[in-house]
């Protein structure tokens, strides 16, 4: 735990020290989740050098967590090539968990070129369908307009998985277009009450007002007590959000 948190305070110096003290440490921890604050803290070290030495660790870490967070590392800084580091990751990996995080990277930095290894891994079975899931990510981080159709289709479906990563994604897509809104209003019901509940809280997320009325039903009548108690949480994001919208609207009056 002490290794853990003097990450922090080691990327706290920048530069050249900072990330080669962190580098070099990541490489020796025996403890993945302290390398992961390890990997975290390098990577908020801006610059090359620290892009440099993310990529090193690519062939030096042994633990997949590890080796997950810095893929993930890696898309979150987005830097030219980034693509070409994560695209064989993606298209395999002993390690599931790294596939997938290479695969949900690829939306944010494949700029549409890796659509066919996208939609390969968007039909690969895995535990959890964690793959699918990621797939459906990518391409919702893609911000092309035309995927919410796409995003539609894939929420009603779908595996379970990649189900519950579209519902969260069209939340976000809701608030560019309107007209999702209601769409996600008439289908929140499912017959699998995980995706319910996922429904339902990508409703909230949406901080839409025109949801309440479906979430205060759902509050009210629901047979389900987690459906009912989901739904009262939605609704205060939503009348939340609305209070806020709201102020801010009378800040710039």
């Amino acid at each position: 735990m002490s290794r853990a948190l003097a990450a922090g305070s080691v990327a706290s110096w920048g530069g050249a020290r900072a990330v080669k003290a962190l580098a070099a440490q990541a490489r020796r921890e025996e403890f993945w989740g302290a390398a992961v604050e390890m990997i975290r803290a390098l990577a908020s070290v801006p610059g090359a050098e620290a892009d440099r030495a993310l990529q090193g660790l690519m062939a030096s870490l042994r633990h997949p967590k590890a080796l997950r967070e810095v893929v993930a590392a890696i898309a979150r800084r987005a830097r030219p090539g980034a693509d070409r580091i994560l695209a064989p990751l993606a298209r395999g990996h002993r390690a599931l968990g790294v596939q997938a995080e290479a695969t949900k990277g690829l939306g944010s930095v494949g700029g549409g070129r890796y659509s066919a290894l996208l939609a390969r891994n968007l039909k690969g079975k895995s535990y959890r369908d964690v793959l699918a899931a990621s797939a459906v990510s990518a391409l919702a981080a893609s911000r092309d307009p035309g995927v919410a159709a796409r995003l539609k289709s894939l929420a009603v479906s779908a595996p379970f998985g990649a189900r519950a990563a579209a519902w969260r994604a069209l939340a976000d897509y809701a608030r560019h277009d309107p007209a999702l809104v209601p769409w996600m209003c008439a289908r929140v019901e499912d017959q699998d009450e995980r995706l319910t509940l996922v429904a339902v809280a990508a409703l909230g997320a949406t901080e839409d007002e025109r949801a309440l009325p479906t979430l205060v039903r759902l509050a009210k009548k629901a047979g389900n007590p987690r459906v009912r108690v989901y739904a009262q949480e939605a609704m205060a994001r939503v009348k939340a959000g609305g209070e806020k919208a709201a102020i801010q609207s009378g800040a710039r009056r």
